[in-house]
């Protein structure tokens, strides 16, 4: 067991560490970035993480072997996510766990509001409609008492103006629990393996994180992570979450990424309110800002997810 563990580990944080040379030949070359912006309002607040925790609908984002849970159960994920001016994100996850396995479904929308374009220099500028879409199918299950494996696999469809987009795509993920007697879990997955597409092929990207507990009951979550990908450069991850009562969590968070010639830091904070036992309302701020870098200043969003456990 321990050989299979830190084989995983090391794979992962391998892949994850790309060239910066092969980073630079394939930049800006791939397509469907949608499909990359995370979900969830707590997992964005902990700074862009849920390898290594996430425990509903949304781990169809972040991780299928983590839709295997400890006891059955069934998880239903919104989120509504607001972006500048009138452009928007919607998500739904849907995953239900057996005592072993789990299978879940979700389905991502982007829509980038409207954009003024026009098909020939002699043309009027009209109002061009473009939107995002994404459905994904997953399967995790149990190797003994600590692994988790999951797998995936989506269907990704862009339009811009009158030009239809598609990519059939593959992931696959791991967690590993209770490690140190409890006091760890890691987490990550290989996402995005293109199988086909009629437009550019999507970026094959690998996300790790792992989590802490500290304090009485695991009160206290401390996260960090790694996300990189063949046309981004690696990202550098922390965050912490602190259950101030069994109603109420807060988490903080970063992530800095080398953005051209500047660096992109993010600073987001959320609070996550429990009713019932059963439905979870979280609520995220993000603030970015590219430093470096005179043309783009910062920028910030609020997000808003829930989630129903039955």
């Amino acid at each position: 067991m321990k050989k299979i563990v830190l084989s995983i580990i090391a794979l992962f944080f391998v892949v994850s560490n790309l060239n910066a040379n092969i980073i630079d030949d394939n930049k800006g070359t791939k397509g469907f970035a949608f499909n990359n912006i995370g979900v969830g309002a707590r997992y964005n607040a902990l700074g862009g993480m849920g390898a290594s925790i996430a425990d509903d609908g949304f781990a169809m984002y972040w991780n299928a072997a983590a839709i295997v849970a400890d006891r059955p159960q069934t998880n239903i994920s919104f989120m509504h996510d607001l972006w500048i001016y009138d452009s928007y994100r919607d998500y739904v996850g849907l995953t239900h766990s057996f005592r072993r396995s789990g299978v879940g479904i979700s389905v991502n929308y982007v829509n980038p509001g409207d954009i003024q374009g026009r098909t020939a220099p002699t043309d009027t500028y009209t109002i061009v409609k473009s939107y995002d879409a994404g459905v994904k199918l997953g399967y995790g299950f149990a190797i003994g008492d600590k692994v988790r494996l999951g797998f995936g696999a989506g269907y990704l469809r862009e339009r811009i103006s009158t030009k239809d987009y598609t990519a059939y795509v593959a992931s696959v993920g791991y967690r590993i629990i209770d490690l140190f007697s409890g006091l760890m879990a890691i987490g990550g997955q290989v996402k995005d393996i293109g199988l086909y597409t009629n437009g550019d092929m999507p970026g094959i990207r690998f996300m790790t994180d792992a989590a802490l507990y500290f304090l009485k009951g695991r009160r206290l979550k401390v996260l960090c992570g790694l996300e990189a990908g063949l046309d981004n450069y690696p990202e550098v991850k922390a965050g912490a979450e602190y259950a101030v009562s069994k109603s109420i969590r807060m988490q903080a968070g970063m992530r800095s990424l080398r953005e051209g010639r500047g660096m992109l830091s993010m600073l987001n904070g959320g609070i996550s309110f429990m009713l019932m036992n059963r439905i979870s309302i979280d609520v995220a701020y993000k603030y970015g800002d590219i430093t470096g870098n005179k043309l783009l200043g910062g920028s910030s969003n609020l997000m808003l997810s829930m989630n129903m456990r039955m």
